[in-house]
């Protein structure tokens, strides 16, 4: 222990620039963090790994009372970062690892980004009963 991020992503993702399309490498590696800020930190340094272009993606901001608007900015709900939560922003690229958390078997579905639209992020499943199909994830 006692390792920085940086120290800790080379130890546990060693020659990432190589090895990032090797699913089963993929799955048997991951960095598990509390922090989103951590998380920002440590995926970015990921991204910069992987030879492809980076994609900004922002989360969709509405209210259903118009008169309670004027008391909830939506500056400042999107800076909220409660944990638990996806941020407002996330930030993907062609090759690189997501995973997906949801309450079935596994519960924790790791995908490659394959293709990235306006609207939808297309990946390969590289764990679990449907390894190797494609998901398309809104």
């Amino acid at each position: 222990m006692g390792k920085s991020p940086t120290e800790l992503k080379n130890m546990v993702f060693p020659d990432l620039s190589n090895n990032y399309n090797a699913y089963t490498w993929l799955c048997e590696r991951a960095i598990i963090v509390l922090k989103h800020e951590t998380v920002a930190r440590i995926n970015h340094e990921f991204m910069n790994k992987i030879p492809t272009v980076i994609k900004k993606y922002k989360s969709v901001d509405s209210v259903l009372d118009e008169n309670q608007a004027v008391h909830y900015p939506t500056v400042f709900l999107n800076s909220l970062e409660p944990s638990g939560t996806p941020l407002h922003k996330i930030f993907l690229k062609v090759g690189v690892l997501i995973m997906l958390l949801r309450n079935s078997d596994p519960p924790i579905l790791r995908l490659i980004v394959k293709t990235l639209l306006s609207n939808v992020t297309e990946a390969t499943i590289i764990n679990g009963c449907d390894s190797g199909e494609e998901a398309f994830i809104p």
